[in-house]
């Protein structure tokens, strides 16, 4: 885990707060008495007021990751965390997280099933697998998709080209993403473009941010204030990039000690 990434800087990001030193290091993050956004969709479908204002939060806690070098892997309703009256959001649970230096990529595959980019897949992947998880995860907030009960498939077993179970279910959902997609209204073509098949055609983290910061100071007033939060709550600081501490990382005995010689990551689980 990149613990100094969660060092309480970034309002969308879960804070950590200290490391309990047992067999293996266990770290207590901050309490949100809200629940997850998954828990909050089950119990009444959110508005377009708190849809954007999830969107507009996450997409500033997802540039800031980014920045850092650091590619979330697992970006999905169950992994997003609420403040009991609702007005801030977190992106959370870093366990399968990665830093990418220039030139590499990852070759595992990891994440939960309905959210997984396609590239995941052809275990060739960066950056934008997290827009494509975020892009879904958005498509379910709007409510223009749904995730079927008892549908799910073993990650590990889908093969491109396969026609065994888990390849027709992966390439049934990755086609009705799209066809979704397809028909998202023109309000929502912030949306529509972060699922772009190719991962080159979806926006980066930082044009997503910059467009919604843009869209709400000229479109929305009412919802949020000109800078994209919630009037309750800390505004977003814009990071300087800075030089990373590797001293401060704590590794799951999953992750690979070294990256191949052609850069490369492996270091995730599978779901």
């Amino acid at each position: 885990m990149y613990v100094w990434v969660l060092t309480n800087v970034q309002p969308h990001v879960i804070s950590y707060l200290y490391t309990v030193q047992a067999d293996q290091p266990m770290f207590a993050m901050e309490y949100l008495a809200g629940g997850t956004l998954s828990e909050r969709m089950a119990s009444a479908a959110l508005g377009l007021t708190e849809a954007w204002m999830t969107f507009r939060q996450l997409a500033s806690a997802l540039r800031y990751v980014h920045d850092q070098g650091i590619l979330h892997r697992d970006i999905k309703p169950n992994n997003i965390l609420r403040t009991e009256n609702g007005s801030r959001v977190v992106l959370a649970d870093f366990g399968l997280a990665t830093r990418l230096d220039q030139g590499e990529v990852c070759r595992d595959v990891c994440g939960t099933s309905h959210t997984t980019a396609p590239e995941v897949y052809r275990k060739k992947y960066g950056f934008p697998a997290d827009i494509w998880s975020l892009g879904v995860t958005m498509m379910i907030a709007f409510g223009r998709i749904t995730i079927p009960k008892g549908e799910s498939w073993r990650m590990r077993d889908v093969r491109e080209q396969g026609d065994n179970e888990a390849s027709r279910r992966c390439n049934s959902w990755l086609a009705k993403v799209q066809h979704r997609a397809e028909q998202l209204p023109d309000d929502l073509s912030s949306v529509k473009r972060l699922v772009h098949t190719g991962p080159r055609d979806r926006w980066s983290a930082q044009e997503l941010d910059d467009h919604l910061r843009t869209k709400s100071s000229r479109n929305q007033p009412s919802e949020q204030t000109s800078d994209g939060n919630s009037r309750d709550e800390r505004p977003s600081p814009r990071i300087p990039q800075t030089k990373r501490p590797k001293h401060v990382r704590f590794k799951d005995k999953s992750e690979s000690s070294k990256p191949t010689s052609d850069k490369v990551k492996g270091s995730g689980k599978r779901k």
